[in-house]
């Protein structure tokens, strides 16, 4: 008799396991996306050009104040007029990363980067950049990132 009561809570309970949770197979797990940069002056003028400068694309490097390792790089694309470069930080504990962007021998500029962690059911935490301080001076965070020089 008492295996008739309980039989339909261990049937519960089996349905619960099997379809309450999700299903790490069939879901693509979030990642920390990339940030776009543009190097501009007061007026929004690019200020990386290949052909007259100020500042070249190639000459343009990224360090971390850390030395962590990260991506940096000119984004490639047919459809771009003007020089843009792509990053992703490297992530830390304390939510907050320091690049150094040497736009040719005499001038490095400051970009602090934070985020926090995210934690998802399925796959490592990602990240969500939360703000961004170019030089002392805090830059919106809509699309590309522009760095008033």
């Amino acid at each position: 008799m008492k295996f008739k009561n309980t039989l339909p809570g261990f049937t519960f309970l089996a349905l619960i396991f099997l379809f309450g949770c999700e299903n790490c197979e069939m879901t693509d797990p979030m990642i920390s996306s990339y940030i776009t940069l543009k190097i501009v002056d007061a007026y929004g003028k690019n200020l990386v050009n290949p052909s007259t400068g100020p500042y070249y694309p190639d000459s343009v490097k990224a360090s971390s104040k850390d030395n962590s390792s990260f991506s940096f790089e000119i984004q490639e694309s047919t459809a771009q007029t003007e020089t843009h470069y792509i990053s992703t930080p490297s992530f830390n504990e304390m939510g907050k990363t320091e690049l150094y962007l040497h736009l040719n021998h005499l001038d490095t500029d400051t970009l602090l980067i934070t985020y926090k962690s995210v934690k998802q059911k399925c796959g490592a935490p990602y990240f969500v950049y939360t703000g961004f301080i170019f030089n002392g001076k805090n830059i919106a965070q809509t699309g590309i990132l522009k760095l008033v020089k």
